[in-house]
């Protein structure tokens, strides 16, 4: 069923219940600013439009200070780690990395440095690939991993660029 076949809610209903099913649901992050007097939540349209490309649904995540609704947006979604892993709050600043993950002077589109794959990751299986281009705008990053996790990939300033679950 397409959006244009929708002609009532019981076809939404219907419709909803086959594609949510089949999707995997992928916690995206927002972050807060204020501007003008006014606190907002935002993220970036391509983050979105990129888990929607890929097959999945994104859920937003906004950034709250109750941990009790944070972690019912935890429990309804498939793609978000959470494993005791720990991160880089602001990756220039307790870095010092000269490789700039937030390069906001080149386009959204285009890749900026590469990652090297371990060959044992499903992201190697996946790729074929030991190394890849990639476009990178984060200022967060993982600083250590939890328990059950595993490195992916990493930038060549030895950041975390991918993880996964291990095996066992």
């Amino acid at each position: 069923m397409k959006l244009s076949d929708i002609r009532d809610f019981d076809d939404f209903r219907v419709s909803s219940r086959i594609h949510l099913g089949k999707r995997p649901r992928i916690g995206l992050t927002m972050f807060s600013g204020r501007e003008s007097g006014k606190f907002y939540t935002q993220v970036q349209y391509n983050y979105v439009q990129s888990i929607v490309d890929a097959g999945g649904i994104p859920i937003l995540i906004p950034s709250l200070p109750d941990l009790e609704v944070s972690a019912q947006f935890a429990a309804g979604i498939h793609g978000l780690i959470l494993s005791g892993s720990t991160l880089y709050q602001d990756l220039p600043g307790e870095t010092g990395t000269a490789l700039g993950h937030t390069p906001f002077d080149n386009p959204m589109e285009s890749l900026h440095h590469s990652i090297t794959i371990e060959p044992d990751s499903a992201l190697g299986c996946i790729t074929e690939s030991s190394e890849l281009l990639v476009n990178s705008f984060h200022h967060q990053a993982v600083k250590t991993l939890g328990r059950g996790l595993k490195v992916s990939a990493r930038s060549p300033d030895k950041v975390i660029e991918a993880a996964e679950e291990s095996a066992g």
